[in-house]
């Protein structure tokens, strides 16, 4: 009986050790999969290039560290790289000009809440609410009740082949929206069920046009000097541009043109398509973002919370739980933007309170391609920092 007792004690498990090893095996699992984050987003953008994809970049940033940078294919004869090699961003662009008139804002040149009209010298309304004004803030947000697609984008009378858009900011959105009687020229480009401000979410390009316009006259100088002085230079974005001419002036860079068609284009809704930029230029941006409280170096913490909000709702620019194209979630707490033009696909993903972002650039048109390599620079956001902070 003796024997049979020890031999039974011996068998039983003692609690905190059975706890050590558990944590330990957990630790291992945990070290794999953060050993294999990085390889295995390297290894998506590496199959993107063999089924098709161009060129691809992309870049991971974690508690103010670049923790993943990569980039595939070929520009030319020239390889694809993350920090010479410029892209176009295409609607991530919105995100600059939306911080660009928050810089305004505080810089006392621009009230986001005054009508447009004070700075354009242009009646710009709803023709179904004559006596409501649009503000720059309603573009941001796009509430302001302009209902227009992405056809300003494509082959037409608005976009130039193979250089900058020889039509004007200002003749575009005048051409379009300031009739001499107010009534916009195209129908149907108005929403007729509410005023601005109270019309529902509708993503409008037009509407970021009439943005930058009218921060470009409030501001004096156009939104690509206005991000030259008071963003890209602050945090050393060497390689970014809002025109294709400045663009390939980059020192040391090539860019990449869109495919199809073959050859770069310049659209006049530049405010919210235009910019071309590095993956490891951007990465540098969403340091910037997503520093800690306070510490952001490019807007002060009240006018950071009005570009994304707490409650990931009505942002400016970027896509929260109450956009078309946002995470409409309620447990969700990202932010995001995409970039879709022809030969463009790219994406922005912002968690700030992991302080993390990522970024994927291609200039290719394959859409499920870019989905994947971002999923995958998600798996190396999760790997770097599992834990929200609170």
């Amino acid at each position: 009986m003796a024997e049979s007792r020890e031999s039974a004690e011996s068998d039983q498990v003692d609690p905190a050790m059975a706890e050590s090893r558990q944590s330990a095996e957990s630790d291992e699992v945990e070290a794999v999969e953060k050993a294999e984050a990085g390889p295995a987003a390297s290894a998506r953008l590496r199959a993107a290039v063999k089924h098709g994809v161009p060129a691809v970049a992309a870049a991971v940033v974690v508690n103010g560290s670049v923790v993943f940078v990569d980039a595939a294919g070929t520009v030319g004869d020239q390889p694809c790289t993350a920090d010479h090699t410029l892209f176009v961003t295409a609607s991530i662009s919105k995100t600059f000009t939306a911080l660009a008139c928050l810089q305004a804002a505080e810089r006392g040149e621009l009230d986001l809440d005054a009508d447009v009209g004070r700075y354009v010298a242009v009646n710009v309304r709803n023709p179904a609410f004559s006596d409501v004004p649009i503000t720059t803030r309603q573009l941001l947000r796009h509430v302001s009740g302009l209902r227009d697609d992405e056809s300003a984008l494509l082959v037409g009378p608005w976009r130039t082949e193979e250089a900058d858009c020889e039509v004007a900011l200002a003749r575009y959105v005048r051409g379009r929206l300031a009739r001499p009687d107010g009534v916009a020229c195209e129908p149907g480009l108005w929403c007729e069920d509410a005023p601005a401000g109270q019309a529902s979410y509708a993503y409008s390009n037009l509407g970021f046009a009439l943005a930058g316009w009218v921060l470009e006259s409030a501001a004096g100088k156009p939104l690509g000097r206005l991000c030259d002085e008071h963003i890209f230079a602050p945090l050393g974005m060497a390689c970014s541009a809002f025109t294709l001419e400045a663009a390939t002036r980059a020192p040391g860079c090539v860019v990449a043109a869109p495919q199809p068609p073959g050859h770069h284009y310049g659209v006049a809704e530049y405010p919210a398509a235009g910019l071309r930029s590095t993956a490891a230029d951007l990465a540098k941006y969403l340091q910037a973002l997503t520093a800690p409280p306070g510490q952001c170096r490019l807007l002060t913490e009240a006018s950071l919370r009005q570009l994304l909000p707490d409650d990931f709702r009505e942002g400016l620019a970027w896509w929260g739980r109450d956009a078309w194209y946002g995470v409409r979630d309620e447990a969700a707490q990202v932010w995001t933007h995409g970039g879709f033009m022809q030969g463009v696909r790219t994406h922005v993903h912002l968690w700030p309170l992991r302080r993390a972002a990522t970024v994927v650039l291609t200039n290719g048109a394959d859409e499920e391609a870019k989905d994947q390599i971002a999923r995958a620079l998600e798996g190396v956001v999760r790997a770097a920092a599992p834990v929200i902070s609170q």
